[in-house]
């Protein structure tokens, strides 16, 4: 029974074991073979690299643990495993399987591509290049062993070679999206950004949810300045992979460049909660800020981005323009030349530095600055750009232009370009105008008008150009275009108004100046101006009004005082002109063109001796001024009778007034005085050369004297010259021998540049002490001894058409008349 009993229950076990697969010697009784186990350990493996090379990691990780489960004695599918986890990020288990791959001995080539893996999972990327390449010596065909090479030469930073590996294996295999995601990466360490694009649309083509590969080609479309693009892409890569910090970020810069800075501000925001470590998130969120003008918060986020990585020379030079903006210049030269410190061959923190340096008006360090850059690059037109402005600085207009024109030469049309090339020919403009080149500056405002600077400043900058050309109309024409676009412009009327006074419409004149001094009431320049008009107008007493109002308004009263004085002068009031020239001396004791004045006005009164004094100190402060010679001969001859004194005075009149027929035509009478008539005939004729207006006025002179000395009798001829200084065509003829002299002319002056486009002319250099020699003392009075020879002021050209005896034109100055002043009754009316 116990043995019967025995048997039917080992033939019960038997059929249960049949049933569920549980007999020994079966699967489901004792497991797999090690045979069967291998084999589908291979199967899994198979199936797991096809995922990875798909860009699949999770499938392919669960399969390559079951695979690893059967079989744990295959080197090749540990490293696979350690590759998917590097792109899984679990460093950890990556470097698990790399090391466990290492301590295999290769022998086949499949051997050689797990070391291979390994070592590039360990950053090992020498060695794993070498095991990479015996692996394909070993098997030319397997294209897994150049993906192998090709991802450790990436990783060493040899794009080019790993480009070319990449190539090889889509050759052998052109459907791994792998390779075509490798070769994305590379393409765009290479800047081949376009070839980056189509491989990345190739990978994705295969694998469509490849969040890296939509990253890469986020970054292509970036730089290929495809923002809207460079943005979907990136956010495809968030939907993918919501916790990858550098998306955000990626997505934050093409939000940026796309001026939307709020919503870039949320996108670097995310990243840096993601990844606090993120430099390059808080640097680009503190651009942002900075394109909001929230340069604090900008300086904050530039201040995290240093302190994570302090040789980020971006985050440095950015932070250097945010505290510009918060008028910490010293800052901001501070940053720039820590990145030089980093990097002194940085072109970039140069040309800021310079421009940093221009704000405090250090223009020498910033004029070396930008040549350091250009001697690093020849063509760096920014450098020659702020080299160009720092040059006008400094009254370098000269090199100011040939700085400009070699930017514009490095322009190119089509290309963008900070600052634009229209931006260049404006300031070419500028110097070339301040260098009296008013024709060329011209064509300059006006190619840079064509260029797009549709501007006021361009328009008034070409018609100032057209005044110093005496085109009137075309000036107002720019004036009025440059009123167009700012109505309110009250420079664009101030000097529209001395335009029509040029052409002889003076109310129209008095008219804009008056809408402009309504704009600005505290333009001293504007009432100066006003008072240069009524001077043109006669209106004397109406200009002694606006001079002294431009007195009240001025930090500089010079100019305004010797205006007022020249309208008092021409209303016979000699005290109050002497009071005015003598109170601008206070501000300018060395204006040797002061003292002359001055001594006119003595001169006017008959105060003689005072009106010597003046000269002969005008004289002691520039030996070259032809006019203090000019008038203190007149001096010598009409007070003291002292010809020869007179003779020699007027020979450096004529000598440092080259273009003045009134010089010779006065040295002439002295002449005649002298008994020296063919001199005298000589100096008339050649007055009349000069100055064609003269010779009406000489015309019985110069017939007496050629009818004495035998010469022909014919008419003068003159060449058209300029306005002769000291005589007018209205002058009667000069008086006979031994005649009392005719009244002392007045200098002339410059007209003034505008206040805010300004045009100075570059000063010459000191010239030297002429050839010729000092005028010797008199016995009564006593000739200045001429030690200091500066140079004369340079003449411009004359913006309004001047009165019969020309006046200051400059800045005006603020103060009240002095003394027994007769101003209140020449205020003007109905301001």
């Amino acid at each position: 029974m116990n043995s019967h009993k025995s048997s039917w229950l080992a033939g019960v076990l038997c059929l249960c074991f049949f049933h569920f697969g549980l007999a020994p010697g079966f699967p489901g009784m004792f497991g797999d073979s090690p045979a069967e186990k291998r084999a589908k350990a291979k199967t899994a493996f198979t199936e797991a690299k096809a995922l990875f090379y798909r860009g699949e990691f999770k499938a392919a990780d669960a399969l390559l643990s079951e695979a690893i489960g059967k079989d744990d004695q295959s080197p090749v599918y540990f490293a696979y495993r350690a590759a998917v986890r590097v792109e899984l990020k679990n460093p950890e288990g990556a470097n698990r399987d790399a090391a466990a791959v290492v301590g295999f001995t290769p022998a086949r080539s499949e051997d050689y591509l797990a070391r291979a893996m390994a070592r590039w999972v360990q950053k090992e990327n020498a060695v794993s290049v070498k095991d990479a390449t015996k692996s394909i010596e070993l098997d030319a065909q397997n294209a897994e062993a150049y993906i192998a090479r090709a991802q450790a030469q990436l990783s060493a930073d040899d794009a080019r070679s790993s480009v070319e590996d990449w190539t090889k294996a889509l050759t052998l295999n052109p459907t791994l999206a792998l390779a075509y995601f490798g070769r994305c990466r590379a393409n765009n360490r290479l800047e081949q950004h376009p070839k980056a694009v189509d491989d990345c649309n190739r990978g994705l083509a295969v694998n469509p949810r490849y969040a890296l590969g939509y990253y890469e080609r986020a970054y292509a479309k970036l730089q290929l300045k495809d923002y809207q693009g460079s943005a979907a892409d990136a956010g495809e890569t968030i939907a993918i992979d919501k916790d990858l910090a550098q998306a955000w970020a990626l997505r934050g810069r093409a939000k940026f460049e796309l001026k939307d800075y709020a919503e870039a501000i949320k996108d670097d925001s995310k990243a840096v909660k993601l990844d606090g470590e993120l430099a390059l998130a808080y640097w680009q969120r503190g651009k942002a800020y900075a394109g909001l003008n929230k340069f604090k918060d900008a300086v904050e986020d530039f201040d995290k981005a240093i302190a994570i990585s302090p040789q980020f020379l971006d985050a440095l030079r950015d932070r250097g323009l945010a505290k510009e903006n918060l008028n910490d210049v010293i800052g901001a030269v501070g940053d720039y030349t820590r990145v030089l410190s980093l990097n002194a061959g940085d072109l970039q923190a140069l040309y800021l530095r310079g421009d940093a340096k221009q704000l405090i008006k250090d223009y020498e360090t910033a004029i070396a600055d930008y040549s350091r850059a250009l001697e690093i690059n020849p063509e760096y037109r920014n450098a020659f750009y702020g080299r160009a402005q720092a040059k006008s600085a400094t009254k370098n207009y000269s090199g100011a232009v040939e700085d400009y024109s070699k930017a514009i030469g490095y322009s190119k049309d089509k290309e963008e370009v900070v600052p634009p090339t229209s931006r260049l020919f404006l300031g070419r403009a500028e110097a070339r105008r301040s260098l009296a080149k008013h024709e060329e500056a011209a064509a300059d405002y006006g190619e840079a008008i064509k260029r797009g600077l549709n501007i006021p400043e361009a328009y008034t900058g070409r018609a100032e150009a057209k005044m110093g050309l005496k085109q009137y109309s075309g000036a107002i024409e720019d004036y009025n275009q440059a009123l167009v676009l700012s109505e309110n412009f009250a420079l664009a009327y101030s000097r529209r108004g001395l335009a029509k006074s040029a052409m002889l419409d003076h109310r129209g004149g008095v008219e804009d100046l008056d809408r402009a001094i309504r704009l600005d009431k505290k333009n001293a320049q504007f009432y100066h101006w006003q008072g240069d008009v009524y001077m043109a107008m006669k209106e004397f007493k109406s200009a002694i009004g606006s001079y002294s109002k431009a007195l009240k308004n001025s930090d500089n009263p010079v100019q305004a005082y010797t205006a007022r004085a020249t309208a008092y002068m021409k209303l016979g009031k000699s005290k109050n002109a002497m009071k005015d020239y003598s109170l601008a001396l206070e501000s300018e004791p060395n204006n040797g063109s002061i003292y002359v004045n001055r001594g006119i006005s003595y001169f006017e009164a008959k105060r003689y001796p005072e009106a010597q004094v003046d000269f002969n100190q005008a004289l002691m402060l520039n030996a070259k001024n032809g006019d203090g010679y000019f008038h203190r001969a007149l001096l010598y001859a009409e007070f003291y009778h002292d010809y020869q004194n007179a003779l020699k005075d007027f020979n450096y009149a004529v000598e440092y007034l080259p273009e003045s027929g009134a010089a010779l035509a006065e040295r002439a009478r002295i002449k005649l005085n002298l008994q020296d008539e063919s001199g005298a005939l000589k100096d008339f004729e050649r007055a009349v050369d000069l100055d064609p207006a003269l010779a009406l006025p000489l015309q019985a002179q110069l017939a007496s004297l050629r009818q004495k000395l035998g010469a022909a009798d014919a008419p003068a001829t003159a060449k058209p010259r300029g306005k002769a200084i000291g005589m007018k065509s209205e002058e009667k003829a000069p008086p006979a021998s031994g005649e009392k002299m005719p009244k002392a002319p007045e200098i002339q002056a410059a007209p003034p540049s505008p206040a805010e486009t300004p045009a100075d002319v570059e000063k010459p250099a000191e010239a030297e002490k002429p050839a010729v020699q000092k005028p010797p003392a008199a016995e009564k009075p006593r000739a200045p001894k001429a030690e200091k020879r500066p140079e004369p002021a340079p003449k411009t050209p004359e913006a309004v058409e001047q009165p019969e005896e020309s006046y200051e034109m400059e800045d005006s100055s603020s103060g009240e008349p002095e003394g027994d002043y007769d101003t209140d009754e020449y205020v003007n009316e109905g301001e």
